[in-house]
């Protein structure tokens, strides 16, 4: 039987505390995820306190994947982007939701490098058109919106 389509959500933590982002990443980890039938799920660093976690799976995210990276090496973004990559490649997600933090952006792009996916930063909304995802993006200093869709594997999107 096939996996389960998921859209996940990229729950940004500092010692042990979830940031500011987490619950908006994961309530469109969750309203994207009924738009494509998939199931919504977050991605943390298994330093974020349990308890904390315990909110947001109340707030629609089936699962919660935990990573950690290289406990020989700095937690760096690059080596964030690596343990998220990892576990990415492992579990195959339809995409990836990022807030659009300076640790978010950075993450962001060097998880879809790696895994050769299409990227759009400062997605305002998204919608399904067909069988495709497209979102939309604030451009011209906001007085515009482009409507942009992909045609690489499933896209990297920090919000």
């Amino acid at each position: 039987m096939a996996a389960a389509r998921e859209v996940w959500a990229f729950l940004e933590s500092t010692d042990g505390r979830l940031h500011e982002t987490a619950a908006k990443v994961a309530s469109e980890a969750r309203r994207v995820g009924r738009l494509l039938g998939a199931r919504a799920c977050g991605v943390v660093p298994a330093e974020a306190d349990p308890a904390l976690l315990a909110n947001l799976a109340r707030s629609g995210l089936e699962t919660i994947y935990r990573f950690a990276g290289d406990p020989s090496a700095p937690w760096t973004p690059e080596t964030c982007a690596a343990a998220v990559a990892s576990l990415a490649a492992r579990r195959s997600p339809h995409c990836l939701l990022f807030a659009a933090t300076a640790l978010g952006t950075e993450v962001a792009a060097r998880v879809a490098a790696r895994q050769r996916s299409g990227l759009a930063s400062r997605c305002v909304d998204f919608e399904k058109r067909g069988d495709d995802l497209v979102a939309r993006r604030a451009v011209h200093g906001g007085k515009a919106h482009a409507t942009v869709g992909w045609s690489t594997p499933p896209p990297i999107w920090p919000l």
